[in-house]
């Protein structure tokens, strides 16, 4: 009957979400994580051992985390984590609070769509030697940052801390590479 019609499909996806707490302690955990397509925790997300041996506890790959988006409570990497970088984390959006500790091989924090973290967010790293988080837009609390190694810090889109500030450079016997660049271009109130 040669009557051309035309159709528009709209995918919407429904976030997959998990209640309760997610604790990570290996590497084998964090992959099968993948397969749950788990998008939203409802609770915290612990990354790592609080201690163990390392490189027999160790967790260096994230990218089973690659379709989180939010976690409703804590996100903690605990010492642990072997990795250099937050590969993985990047289509994280919001947090109820971020905790790095000092985990000795982290060199970049790079959490490209992370926007909104409700509490604090807490860096403790004798290596972190860059912080990109350019479109962290709310910390409801404290942004603390603790690192030798800090060279460039990237909070393009930050107008608002909650609580207090702190970029300190001294975490073990002195600061290693002097701080180049710290951005908070567009920063409104702190406190």
């Amino acid at each position: 009957n040669n009557i051309r019609r035309q159709y528009l499909y709209r995918l919407n996806r429904t976030p997959v979400t998990t209640s309760g707490n997610v604790v990570l302690a290996s590497q084998a955990e964090v992959d099968a994580f993948a397969t749950t397509g788990i998008s939203v925790v409802d609770g915290n997300l612990t990354i790592g051992k609080v201690s163990g041996a390392v490189p027999a506890d160790t967790i260096s790959d994230l990218s089973g985390l690659r379709n989180l988006k939010q976690v409703a409570h804590n996100i903690t990497i605990n010492t642990t984590y072997g990795g250099e970088n937050l590969s993985g984390l990047e289509n994280l959006e919001k947090a109820g609070g971020l905790k790095i500790g000092a985990v000795k091989s982290l060199t970049d924090i790079s959490l490209p769509g992370l926007h909104t973290i409700g509490t604090q967010l807490s860096i403790s790293s004798v290596t972190a030697m860059n912080i990109h988080m350019p479109a962290l837009a709310f910390v409801g609390e404290d942004l603390i940052v603790k690192s030798d190694s800090m060279r460039k810090a990237d909070f393009g889109e930050l107008k608002t801390v909650g609580g207090s500030m702190l970029f300190n450079g001294t975490n073990g016997t002195s600061t290693k590479n002097p701080m180049t660049s710290v951005s908070f271009p567009t920063l409104e109130s702190v406190g």
